[in-house]
Protein backbone atom coordinates (compact mmCIF):
# COMPACT_ATOMS: atom_id res chain seq x y z
CA UNK A 1 0.00 0.00 0.00
CA UNK A 2 2.87 2.28 0.70
CA UNK A 3 3.81 1.86 -2.84
CA UNK A 4 0.76 1.88 -4.34
CA UNK A 5 0.40 5.63 -2.25
CA UNK A 6 4.09 6.64 -3.09
CA UNK A 7 3.11 6.72 -7.08
CA UNK A 8 -0.63 8.46 -6.73
CA UNK A 9 1.83 10.89 -5.10
CA UNK A 10 4.34 11.74 -8.06
CA UNK A 11 3.56 15.01 -9.39
CA UNK A 12 1.50 15.60 -12.67
CA UNK A 13 4.34 17.75 -13.32
CA UNK A 14 7.01 15.13 -13.85
CA UNK A 15 4.98 12.62 -15.04
CA UNK A 16 3.60 14.68 -17.99
CA UNK A 17 8.04 15.50 -18.50
CA UNK A 18 8.35 12.22 -18.78
CA UNK A 19 5.27 11.37 -20.99
CA UNK A 20 6.27 9.51 -24.00
CA UNK A 21 9.71 7.85 -22.66
CA UNK A 22 10.31 4.83 -22.83
CA UNK A 23 9.84 2.00 -19.75
CA UNK A 24 11.11 -0.82 -18.04
CA UNK A 25 8.75 -2.55 -16.65
CA UNK A 26 7.05 -6.02 -15.37
CA UNK A 27 4.44 -7.74 -17.05
CA UNK A 28 1.79 -11.21 -16.64
CA UNK A 29 -0.58 -12.72 -18.96
CA UNK A 30 -3.61 -12.17 -16.84
CA UNK A 31 -6.98 -10.57 -16.59
CA UNK A 32 -5.96 -9.53 -20.53
CA UNK A 33 -2.33 -8.36 -19.02
CA UNK A 34 -1.26 -6.58 -16.33
CA UNK A 35 1.87 -4.52 -17.11
CA UNK A 36 3.37 -2.18 -14.71
CA UNK A 37 6.24 -0.19 -16.04
CA UNK A 38 8.78 2.70 -14.45
CA UNK A 39 10.37 5.15 -16.34
CA UNK A 40 14.34 5.63 -16.59
CA UNK A 41 14.63 7.99 -13.65
CA UNK A 42 12.64 6.83 -11.36
CA UNK A 43 14.22 2.93 -11.78
CA UNK A 44 16.63 1.00 -10.11
CA UNK A 45 20.14 0.11 -11.29
CA UNK A 46 21.03 -3.69 -10.29
CA UNK A 47 24.56 -4.47 -12.37
CA UNK A 48 24.78 -3.49 -15.99
CA UNK A 49 20.93 -3.23 -16.06
CA UNK A 50 17.94 -0.82 -15.26
CA UNK A 51 15.28 -2.52 -14.12
CA UNK A 52 11.72 -1.92 -12.25
CA UNK A 53 12.42 -1.34 -8.74
CA UNK A 54 9.96 -3.57 -6.94
CA UNK A 55 9.47 -7.62 -8.25
CA UNK A 56 7.04 -9.58 -9.44
CA UNK A 57 6.87 -10.91 -5.95
CA UNK A 58 5.95 -7.74 -4.16
CA UNK A 59 3.77 -6.49 -6.56
CA UNK A 60 1.65 -9.25 -6.60
CA UNK A 61 1.10 -9.11 -2.88
CA UNK A 62 0.13 -5.49 -3.31
CA UNK A 63 -2.26 -6.34 -6.76
CA UNK A 64 -3.65 -8.97 -4.80
CA UNK A 65 -5.30 -6.51 -2.03
CA UNK A 66 -6.85 -4.23 -5.23
CA UNK A 67 -7.23 -7.32 -7.81
CA UNK A 68 -9.55 -9.76 -5.81
CA UNK A 69 -8.94 -12.48 -8.69
CA UNK A 70 -5.71 -12.42 -8.12
CA UNK A 71 -6.21 -14.15 -4.41
CA UNK A 72 -5.94 -17.56 -4.69
CA UNK A 73 -2.85 -17.01 -7.67
CA UNK A 74 0.64 -17.09 -6.56
CA UNK A 75 2.70 -14.13 -8.21
CA UNK A 76 4.76 -16.85 -10.82
CA UNK A 77 1.96 -19.03 -11.64
CA UNK A 78 0.29 -17.25 -15.14
CA UNK A 79 3.20 -16.87 -17.67
CA UNK A 80 5.00 -13.44 -16.59
CA UNK A 81 8.25 -11.28 -17.49
CA UNK A 82 9.84 -8.32 -17.63
CA UNK A 83 11.70 -5.57 -19.44
CA UNK A 84 15.11 -4.06 -18.52
CA UNK A 85 17.63 -1.80 -20.50
CA UNK A 86 21.14 -2.58 -20.89
CA UNK A 87 23.69 -0.04 -20.02
CA UNK A 88 26.16 -1.81 -22.24
CA UNK A 89 24.77 -2.16 -24.99
CA UNK A 90 22.47 0.57 -24.53
CA UNK A 91 18.86 -1.01 -25.38
CA UNK A 92 15.78 -2.26 -23.96
CA UNK A 93 15.73 -6.63 -23.36
CA UNK A 94 12.32 -7.73 -23.05
CA UNK A 95 12.95 -11.30 -20.89
CA UNK A 96 9.62 -13.58 -20.72
CA UNK A 97 7.23 -17.04 -20.75
CA UNK A 98 7.49 -18.42 -24.00
CA UNK A 99 3.56 -18.18 -23.61
CA UNK A 100 3.80 -14.64 -23.32
CA UNK A 101 6.53 -14.38 -26.45
CA UNK A 102 3.83 -16.14 -28.91
CA UNK A 103 0.78 -14.30 -27.45
CA UNK A 104 1.25 -11.42 -30.44
CA UNK A 105 -1.81 -9.46 -29.11
CA UNK A 106 -0.30 -9.26 -25.57
CA UNK A 107 3.51 -8.56 -26.98
CA UNK A 108 2.21 -5.26 -28.80
CA UNK A 109 0.20 -3.99 -25.81
CA UNK A 110 3.67 -4.60 -23.63
CA UNK A 111 5.45 -2.66 -26.21
CA UNK A 112 2.70 -0.05 -26.67
CA UNK A 113 2.12 0.92 -22.92
CA UNK A 114 5.72 0.55 -22.13
CA UNK A 115 6.56 3.14 -24.66
CA UNK A 116 9.20 0.93 -26.50
CA UNK A 117 11.19 1.60 -29.42
CA UNK A 118 11.23 -0.54 -32.43
CA UNK A 119 15.04 -2.19 -31.82
CA UNK A 120 14.89 -4.09 -28.33
CA UNK A 121 16.17 -7.46 -27.81
CA UNK A 122 13.84 -10.56 -27.22
CA UNK A 123 13.72 -13.59 -25.95
CA UNK A 124 12.79 -16.39 -23.32
CA UNK A 125 14.30 -17.05 -19.86
CA UNK A 126 14.36 -20.45 -18.13
CA UNK A 127 13.54 -18.18 -15.17
CA UNK A 128 9.80 -17.22 -15.95
CA UNK A 129 7.97 -20.67 -16.89
CA UNK A 130 4.51 -20.83 -15.55
CA UNK A 131 3.01 -23.88 -14.77
CA UNK A 132 2.22 -24.73 -17.98
CA UNK A 133 6.10 -24.58 -19.94
CA UNK A 134 7.30 -26.36 -16.62
CA UNK A 135 4.41 -29.27 -17.41
CA UNK A 136 2.37 -29.48 -14.25
CA UNK A 137 -1.28 -29.32 -13.67
CA UNK A 138 -3.54 -28.71 -10.64
CA UNK A 139 -3.38 -32.98 -10.24
CA UNK A 140 0.50 -33.09 -11.13
CA UNK A 141 2.60 -33.38 -7.56
CA UNK A 142 5.83 -33.25 -9.51
CA UNK A 143 7.79 -30.57 -8.53
CA UNK A 144 5.08 -29.59 -5.80
CA UNK A 145 6.38 -29.00 -2.20
CA UNK A 146 4.10 -30.21 1.13
CA UNK A 147 1.26 -27.42 0.56
CA UNK A 148 0.68 -27.97 -2.89
CA UNK A 149 2.83 -25.08 -4.17
CA UNK A 150 5.47 -25.30 -6.99
CA UNK A 151 8.59 -24.96 -5.17
CA UNK A 152 10.17 -21.52 -5.48
CA UNK A 153 13.45 -21.06 -6.78
CA UNK A 154 17.28 -21.31 -4.60
CA UNK A 155 17.20 -20.20 -1.10
CA UNK A 156 19.30 -20.30 1.61
CA UNK A 157 18.67 -22.28 4.85
CA UNK A 158 20.16 -20.36 8.43
CA UNK A 159 23.19 -22.32 8.26
CA UNK A 160 24.22 -21.00 4.81
CA UNK A 161 22.89 -17.53 5.31
CA UNK A 162 25.01 -17.59 8.92
CA UNK A 163 28.30 -18.70 6.86
CA UNK A 164 28.08 -16.37 3.61
CA UNK A 165 27.19 -13.35 5.92
CA UNK A 166 30.01 -14.64 8.81
CA UNK A 167 32.87 -14.85 5.32
CA UNK A 168 32.26 -10.90 5.10
CA UNK A 169 32.25 -10.14 8.63
CA UNK A 170 35.80 -11.56 8.78
CA UNK A 171 37.35 -10.11 5.60
CA UNK A 172 36.38 -6.55 7.57
CA UNK A 173 37.87 -7.91 11.13
CA UNK A 174 41.18 -9.00 9.33
CA UNK A 175 41.74 -5.74 7.30
CA UNK A 176 40.73 -3.99 10.28
CA UNK A 177 43.27 -6.14 12.36
CA UNK A 178 46.33 -6.05 9.69
CA UNK A 179 46.00 -2.21 9.67
CA UNK A 180 46.07 -1.56 13.61
CA UNK A 181 49.16 -4.02 13.88
CA UNK A 182 51.05 -2.45 11.07
CA UNK A 183 50.26 0.82 13.02
CA UNK A 184 51.32 -0.96 16.33
CA UNK A 185 54.72 -1.68 14.64
CA UNK A 186 55.27 1.52 12.99
CA UNK A 187 55.47 0.27 10.00
CA UNK A 188 54.08 2.32 6.78
CA UNK A 189 51.01 0.10 5.37
CA UNK A 190 51.69 -0.80 1.70
CA UNK A 191 48.18 -0.54 1.30
CA UNK A 192 47.67 3.12 2.35
CA UNK A 193 43.91 2.47 2.02
CA UNK A 194 43.10 -0.42 4.42
CA UNK A 195 40.74 2.00 5.70
CA UNK A 196 38.34 2.07 3.15
CA UNK A 197 38.31 -1.84 2.42
CA UNK A 198 37.37 -2.06 6.17
CA UNK A 199 34.38 0.73 5.62
CA UNK A 200 33.83 -1.05 1.78
CA UNK A 201 32.55 -4.49 3.53
CA UNK A 202 31.17 -3.38 6.71
CA UNK A 203 29.44 -0.28 5.58
CA UNK A 204 28.65 -0.77 1.99
CA UNK A 205 28.71 -5.21 1.30
CA UNK A 206 27.08 -6.33 4.51
CA UNK A 207 24.38 -4.32 4.52
CA UNK A 208 23.86 -4.77 0.65
CA UNK A 209 24.14 -8.76 1.12
CA UNK A 210 21.36 -8.54 3.61
CA UNK A 211 19.13 -6.49 1.77
CA UNK A 212 19.36 -8.66 -1.25
CA UNK A 213 20.18 -12.09 0.11
CA UNK A 214 17.62 -15.00 -0.38
CA UNK A 215 15.98 -15.74 2.77
CA UNK A 216 12.65 -17.49 4.01
CA UNK A 217 10.28 -16.72 6.80
CA UNK A 218 11.37 -19.10 8.71
CA UNK A 219 13.89 -17.58 10.93
CA UNK A 220 14.59 -13.74 11.50
CA UNK A 221 17.94 -12.07 9.54
CA UNK A 222 18.73 -10.02 12.78
CA UNK A 223 19.39 -13.64 15.13
CA UNK A 224 20.85 -15.15 11.75
CA UNK A 225 23.73 -11.69 11.74
CA UNK A 226 23.81 -11.97 15.61
CA UNK A 227 24.79 -15.72 14.95
CA UNK A 228 27.18 -14.81 12.20
CA UNK A 229 29.19 -12.11 14.52
CA UNK A 230 29.29 -15.18 17.33
CA UNK A 231 31.16 -17.43 14.56
CA UNK A 232 33.75 -15.02 13.69
CA UNK A 233 34.25 -14.12 17.17
CA UNK A 234 35.45 -17.67 17.75
CA UNK A 235 37.21 -18.15 14.62
CA UNK A 236 39.22 -14.88 15.27
CA UNK A 237 40.18 -16.78 19.26
CA UNK A 238 41.69 -19.45 17.58
CA UNK A 239 43.28 -17.07 14.71
CA UNK A 240 44.67 -14.94 17.49
CA UNK A 241 45.98 -17.59 19.31
CA UNK A 242 48.45 -18.55 16.29
CA UNK A 243 49.26 -15.23 15.68
CA UNK A 244 50.43 -14.22 18.80
CA UNK A 245 52.45 -17.45 19.24
CA UNK A 246 53.67 -16.84 15.49
CA UNK A 247 54.99 -13.78 17.11
CA UNK A 248 57.24 -15.51 20.17
CA UNK A 249 58.96 -17.45 17.26
CA UNK A 250 59.70 -14.58 15.47
CA UNK A 251 62.81 -12.87 15.09
CA UNK A 252 61.37 -9.37 15.25
CA UNK A 253 57.89 -9.86 17.43
CA UNK A 254 55.17 -7.88 16.31
CA UNK A 255 53.07 -5.80 18.59
CA UNK A 256 49.54 -6.69 18.70
CA UNK A 257 46.94 -4.31 18.66
CA UNK A 258 43.98 -4.14 21.41
CA UNK A 259 42.37 -7.36 20.08
CA UNK A 260 39.10 -6.09 22.61
CA UNK A 261 39.44 -2.74 21.56
CA UNK A 262 39.22 -3.72 18.23
CA UNK A 263 36.61 -6.03 18.17
CA UNK A 264 34.14 -3.89 19.67
CA UNK A 265 34.51 -1.10 17.29
CA UNK A 266 34.29 -3.62 14.46
CA UNK A 267 31.06 -5.78 15.58
CA UNK A 268 29.57 -1.96 16.81
CA UNK A 269 29.75 -0.97 13.57
CA UNK A 270 28.28 -4.05 11.96
CA UNK A 271 25.54 -4.65 13.80
CA UNK A 272 24.06 -0.92 13.27
CA UNK A 273 24.69 -1.57 9.22
CA UNK A 274 23.32 -5.02 9.81
CA UNK A 275 20.29 -3.43 11.99
CA UNK A 276 19.47 -0.89 9.62
CA UNK A 277 19.48 -3.61 6.40
CA UNK A 278 17.02 -5.93 8.21
CA UNK A 279 14.72 -2.99 8.61
CA UNK A 280 13.77 -3.19 5.04
CA UNK A 281 11.37 -4.70 2.88
CA UNK A 282 12.02 -8.90 2.52
CA UNK A 283 14.52 -10.50 0.45
CA UNK A 284 14.07 -11.51 -3.32
CA UNK A 285 14.60 -15.05 -4.17
CA UNK A 286 17.48 -16.38 -6.14
CA UNK A 287 17.40 -18.11 -9.95
CA UNK A 288 20.36 -19.78 -8.94
CA UNK A 289 22.16 -21.43 -6.37
CA UNK A 290 23.07 -18.52 -3.56
CA UNK A 291 27.01 -19.63 -3.10
CA UNK A 292 28.46 -19.33 -6.44
CA UNK A 293 25.64 -16.16 -6.90
CA UNK A 294 26.88 -14.43 -4.16
CA UNK A 295 30.59 -14.95 -4.47
CA UNK A 296 30.47 -13.45 -8.24
CA UNK A 297 28.06 -10.48 -6.48
CA UNK A 298 30.53 -9.74 -4.16
CA UNK A 299 33.74 -10.14 -6.52
CA UNK A 300 32.43 -7.61 -9.19
CA UNK A 301 30.98 -5.29 -6.41
CA UNK A 302 33.95 -4.99 -4.82
CA UNK A 303 35.57 -4.43 -8.64
CA UNK A 304 33.07 -1.43 -9.32
CA UNK A 305 33.47 0.11 -5.99
CA UNK A 306 37.38 0.28 -6.63
CA UNK A 307 36.37 1.13 -10.37
CA UNK A 308 33.84 4.09 -9.60
CA UNK A 309 36.86 5.19 -6.74
CA UNK A 310 39.36 5.23 -9.36
CA UNK A 311 37.58 7.22 -11.96
CA UNK A 312 36.20 9.91 -9.38
CA UNK A 313 39.71 10.18 -7.73
CA UNK A 314 41.55 10.33 -11.11
CA UNK A 315 38.83 13.69 -12.30
CA UNK A 316 39.61 15.31 -8.96
CA UNK A 317 43.56 14.85 -9.36
CA UNK A 318 43.80 12.96 -6.27
CA UNK A 319 46.74 10.96 -7.44
CA UNK A 320 47.99 9.45 -3.83
CA UNK A 321 46.42 6.02 -3.81
CA UNK A 322 45.58 5.62 -7.65
CA UNK A 323 47.53 2.79 -8.24
CA UNK A 324 46.58 0.91 -5.43
CA UNK A 325 42.78 1.89 -6.79
CA UNK A 326 44.21 -0.04 -9.94
CA UNK A 327 44.92 -3.27 -8.41
CA UNK A 328 42.13 -3.51 -6.16
CA UNK A 329 40.03 -3.28 -9.06
CA UNK A 330 42.67 -6.06 -11.29
CA UNK A 331 42.59 -8.49 -7.86
CA UNK A 332 38.78 -8.53 -7.65
CA UNK A 333 38.37 -9.03 -11.48
CA UNK A 334 41.16 -12.23 -11.32
CA UNK A 335 38.94 -13.35 -7.77
CA UNK A 336 36.06 -13.61 -10.10
CA UNK A 337 37.64 -15.73 -12.79
CA UNK A 338 39.17 -17.82 -10.55
CA UNK A 339 35.77 -18.72 -8.66
CA UNK A 340 33.75 -19.55 -11.71
CA UNK A 341 36.58 -21.32 -13.60
CA UNK A 342 36.70 -23.59 -10.42
CA UNK A 343 32.74 -24.24 -10.09
CA UNK A 344 32.50 -27.75 -10.14
CA UNK A 345 28.60 -27.16 -10.97
CA UNK A 346 29.18 -26.49 -14.35
CA UNK A 347 26.04 -26.36 -15.60
CA UNK A 348 24.43 -23.77 -13.37
CA UNK A 349 27.79 -21.22 -14.04
CA UNK A 350 25.99 -19.05 -16.44
CA UNK A 351 23.00 -18.53 -14.56
CA UNK A 352 24.76 -17.74 -11.16
CA UNK A 353 26.95 -15.34 -13.31
CA UNK A 354 23.86 -13.76 -14.29
CA UNK A 355 22.51 -13.54 -11.18
CA UNK A 356 25.14 -12.55 -9.45
CA UNK A 357 25.80 -9.43 -11.55
CA UNK A 358 22.30 -8.15 -11.65
CA UNK A 359 22.44 -8.56 -7.87
CA UNK A 360 24.83 -5.76 -7.52
CA UNK A 361 23.27 -2.68 -6.30
CA UNK A 362 24.67 0.36 -8.48
CA UNK A 363 23.01 3.31 -6.80
CA UNK A 364 24.14 2.40 -3.12
CA UNK A 365 27.92 1.39 -4.90
CA UNK A 366 27.61 4.97 -6.39
CA UNK A 367 27.00 7.04 -3.45
CA UNK A 368 29.92 5.26 -1.00
CA UNK A 369 32.59 5.91 -3.99
CA UNK A 370 31.53 9.79 -3.44
CA UNK A 371 31.29 9.78 -0.28
CA UNK A 372 35.06 7.79 0.49
CA UNK A 373 36.77 9.91 -2.42
CA UNK A 374 35.16 13.21 -1.02
CA UNK A 375 36.50 12.16 2.65
CA UNK A 376 39.95 11.56 1.51
CA UNK A 377 40.15 15.01 0.05
CA UNK A 378 38.27 16.66 2.98
CA UNK A 379 35.55 17.80 1.32
CA UNK A 380 31.88 17.56 0.71
CA UNK A 381 30.00 15.33 -2.08
CA UNK A 382 29.23 18.73 -3.64
CA UNK A 383 32.42 19.66 -4.06
CA UNK A 384 33.44 17.05 -6.13
CA UNK A 385 33.82 16.87 -9.89
CA UNK A 386 32.12 13.53 -10.98
CA UNK A 387 32.76 11.39 -14.30
CA UNK A 388 29.90 10.17 -16.57
CA UNK A 389 28.75 7.24 -14.65
CA UNK A 390 27.07 5.59 -17.45
CA UNK A 391 30.21 4.98 -19.74
CA UNK A 392 32.37 4.14 -16.38
CA UNK A 393 29.40 1.44 -16.19
CA UNK A 394 29.26 0.30 -19.60
CA UNK A 395 33.20 -0.31 -19.64
CA UNK A 396 33.11 -1.86 -16.66
CA UNK A 397 30.43 -4.10 -17.10
CA UNK A 398 31.48 -5.15 -20.90
CA UNK A 399 34.89 -6.01 -19.36
CA UNK A 400 32.96 -8.54 -16.31
CA UNK A 401 31.21 -9.40 -19.71
CA UNK A 402 34.54 -10.62 -20.79
CA UNK A 403 36.28 -12.03 -17.86
CA UNK A 404 33.12 -14.14 -17.53
CA UNK A 405 33.43 -15.38 -21.15
CA UNK A 406 37.34 -16.20 -20.83
CA UNK A 407 36.65 -17.77 -16.97
CA UNK A 408 33.82 -20.13 -18.80
CA UNK A 409 36.23 -21.68 -21.69
CA UNK A 410 39.22 -21.59 -19.28
CA UNK A 411 40.88 -24.96 -18.26
CA UNK A 412 42.56 -23.25 -15.39
CA UNK A 413 43.02 -20.19 -13.59
CA UNK A 414 46.11 -18.59 -11.40
CA UNK A 415 44.82 -18.64 -7.98
CA UNK A 416 44.49 -14.48 -7.74
CA UNK A 417 47.18 -13.02 -5.40
CA UNK A 418 46.71 -9.33 -3.33
CA UNK A 419 50.01 -7.75 -3.33
CA UNK A 420 50.48 -6.60 0.79
CA UNK A 421 47.53 -8.97 2.15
Amino acid sequence: MAEIQRRNEQSAAQRARLAGSPEVGIFWDVNGGLILGAFLEEAETRGRFVQHPVSHEREWIMLQRVLPALKDMEYDDPPRGRVVYDKVTRRFRLYADACILRNNDLMAKIRRQLNLPAEIEVGPDNFYQCKKCLGLSTEDVAGLNAKGRRKRGFVLDRKSYVHHLAFLIMEALWCHFKGQRRQEDGIRDVNPLRDNEVRRIADLQVPSWISIAPANSRFSRARAAEQAIARVETAIQQAWAAWAHLTKVAKRPHRMPDRQQSETDLFSRVRATCSAAVSRLPPERMAAPPGPALEIWNDVSAALTYSFELEIATLNRYSQHVRWLEDQVEFFLERLAYSIATDKKKDHRELAIRTGVNLVLVDRIWKFAITEIAGQLAKTPDELLLPDRDDIEATFFARVDGVCAAALTAKSVVVPYRRGR
